[in-house]
């Protein structure tokens, strides 16, 4: 391998899926240096605490920071549920939504001289399908629970703290060579080929929203934190591309020198 030219190497790992870079990096010593460049020129984070701790790790390695070309940062959060009661009932409301095309085939509603013997079995049907009971398990439920009151406490306390902008900020400005930056929410048009978001909700039971119904409006605090960060780098970083998504217009009521900074730092 260590005879290969320099450029075949590098076409080598273009033609290779990005989730078996890591493997391909450990045929031999060339392979592992080469290989750190595609390891990791895009992270994507998500609004939770692990994915935060996850970013600090690579900002403090001196090699994988410098290869951070491209951030995704997904802004999802779950919304609040008192109890478990109502927690079961906004499952049972999602279930309502995405089973009722298939429901009404499977269980199409009877004629209006139907017997009263087909009207119960439809409505009985209807309510089983709209059931959590129905269609998770006692441990899915509990576990489902345990894992949404985990996740939005942590969620609660990062935007107490102005959405972890001060981590952000001091993250983002150690990546000197970023030149792209995406700010997804769910009501963007701009799905990730990997379920990043679906994996780190799924076991809610539960899809997480937007930030549209807290006192930050969608999308506007974590922008800026990432806009801070690149101003307060030592090195000068020029974004090349930036994606907000559905951003809230409130981003123009923050002020020139903000709005300077933006245009600074593209």
């Amino acid at each position: 391998m260590d005879l290969l030219p320099f450029e075949l190497q590098h076409l080598i790992f273009t033609l290779v899926d990005r989730s078996d870079v890591p493997n391909l990096r450990l045929a031999c010593k060339t392979f592992a240096n080469v290989g750190l460049d595609y390891l990791l020129p895009e992270v994507e984070i998500t609004f939770t605490r692990k994915s935060f701790d996850h970013l600090a790790e690579i900002v403090k390695h001196p090699i994988l920071s410098q290869r951070v070309t491209s951030l995704f940062y997904h802004i999802d959060v779950l919304r609040e549920h008192h109890d478990k009661d109502e927690w079961m009932r906004a499952i049972g409301d999602k279930l309502s939504f995405g089973i009722n095309t298939v429901n009404n085939w499977m269980h199409p509603r009877p004629t209006f001289d139907a017997p009263k013997r087909d009207w119960r079995l439809y409505r009985r049907n209807r309510a089983k399908a709209h059931s959590p009971e129905w269609i998770y398990t006692k441990k899915q439920l509990a576990v489902g629970y345990a894992t949404y009151k985990k996740l939005w406490s942590e969620q609660h306390h990062l935007r107490q703290q102005d959405f972890g902008s001060a981590e952000i900020v001091v993250m983002v400005s150690q990546l000197p060579n970023l030149k792209h930056i995406t700010l997804s929410n769910p009501l963007d048009a701009t799905p990730k080929e990997n379920n990043t978001v679906g994996d780190t909700f799924k076991d809610t039971l539960l899809a997480a929203h937007g930030d549209e119904n807290y006192e930050h409006h969608r999308g506007v605090p974590q922008l800026l934190s990432l806009f801070r960060g690149i101003h307060c780098a030592t090195a000068d970083i020029k974004l090349e591309s930036l994606n907000t998504g559905l951003i809230s217009w409130k981003i123009l009521q923050e002020g020139d020198q903000n709005l300077q900074m933006m245009k600074d730092i593209l």
